[in-house]
């Protein structure tokens, strides 16, 4: 207002918190523009533009900062207590995470303790059927053997009953060669009363048969009787 100094006509009125970007031109510092918006993960919503022609730019636009801060301010710590909020969230649930790994990791040194105590139990079993398998197979051993001295006795007993046999045959012989020794008469030598009679010796399929020799009867004449 030109007739009053230090007065001004109000065109807009503007949220200092809506205040984006203030920007000045290097030929005309006095000339500020000011945008207004918001701003986004995709940058700055323009939404309005003012443009003001003011003396002393540089320091109305200190001014016009300061009250944008103190404006921002209570928003600016609430978005930090928010921020910090979720930060400590998200190191809590870091937190549980590490204990849920470390509690998953105890579970894996405890199977792998629960694994080794089997492989060593399967071992223990694996060094039992060795010994086992050496028990078995010196039991066959004692069997093969054992066997074996069944067939060499079988053989001595049939070895034995074929001496025995030679031995019967041997003597059966020497009785036969003695029948007949024996059934030879000496028909030579004379006899007084005793009467040489025909003998039939038996023995064992041997038969040897011997001619007596009687007295001369009265007419002088020897009879052989058969």
């Amino acid at each position: 207002m030109p007739d009053r100094k230090g007065m001004a006509l109000i065109v807009a009125r503007r949220q200092l918190t809506s205040v984006v970007k203030i920007t000045s031109k290097k030929r005309h510092p006095e000339l500020l523009t000011f945008r207004y918006g918001t701003s986004d993960d995709d940058g700055l919503q323009i939404t309005d533009v003012d443009k003001f022609l003011i003396p002393n730019a540089g320091d109305a636009t200190k001014v016009i900062k300061q009250k944008i801060f103190q404006q921002l301010e209570p928003t600016i710590l609430e978005a930090a207590k928010q921020t910090a909020a979720v930060r400590d969230a998200a190191a809590a649930q870091v937190d549980a995470a590490g204990v849920q790994v470390d509690a998953a990791g105890s579970q894996v040194d405890a199977a792998g303790a629960q694994a080794d105590a089997a492989g060593v139990q399967v071992d223990a079993a694996g060094a039992q059927a060795d010994a086992a398998g050496v028990q078995v197979d010196a039991a066959g051993a004692q069997a093969d053997a054992a066997a074996a001295q069944a067939q060499v006795d079988a053989a001595a007993a049939q070895v034995d009953a074929a001496g025995a046999q030679v031995d019967a045959i041997s003597q059966v012989s020497g009785t036969a060669s003695a029948a007949d020794a024996s059934s030879q008469v000496d028909t030579t030598a004379p006899c007084d009363e005793a009467q040489t009679i025909d003998s039939t010796a038996e023995s064992e399929g041997a038969i040897a048969v011997a001619t007596a020799s009687y007295p001369p009867s009265e007419d002088g004449q020897q009879t052989d009787h058969k």
